[in-house]
């Protein structure tokens, strides 16, 4: 799973996901293991990881990421395998317009899932 085509593919995966609020197809991008940290949540395993997204949609039913660029590494010293790093807007889709600039860095285990999201806004 080093080759970076195949991380900035599986980011792509995640994101579309995301974007279709699909628990599903996101569970498959996922490992079991899975942890996700950003400004408001910190969790760990799948089940967990699904459920804060769902709450995320269910608080924000009209949230969009718009992926602006991923750049694909071979090794994350965190947990050994690829990593990507992902700047992204975050549409809220709300009154006020709200447009949050975000960066994830995102790990991957070397069976091809998501190991981790960590969330860094500005």
């Amino acid at each position: 799973m080093a080759d970076s085509d195949a991380v900035t593919a599986l980011v792509d995966a995640y994101f579309s996901a995301w974007n279709a609020q699909d628990a599903a197809k996101l569970r498959e991008c996922l490992d079991e293991n899975v942890s996700l940290t950003d400004w408001d949540v910190a969790v760990s395993g799948i089940d967990a990881v699904v459920e804060a997204n769902q709450g995320i949609w269910k608080a924000v039913p009209a949230i969009r990421i718009v992926v602006k660029n991923v750049v694909a590494g071979r090794d994350s010293r965190a947990f050994g395998g690829p990593v990507a790093t992902c700047e992204i807007s975050v549409e809220l889709n709300d009154d006020a317009k709200t447009v949050l600039t975000v960066v994830d860095v995102i790990d991957v285990s070397n069976q091809g899932k998501i190991k981790s999201v960590r969330a860094y806004k500005q």
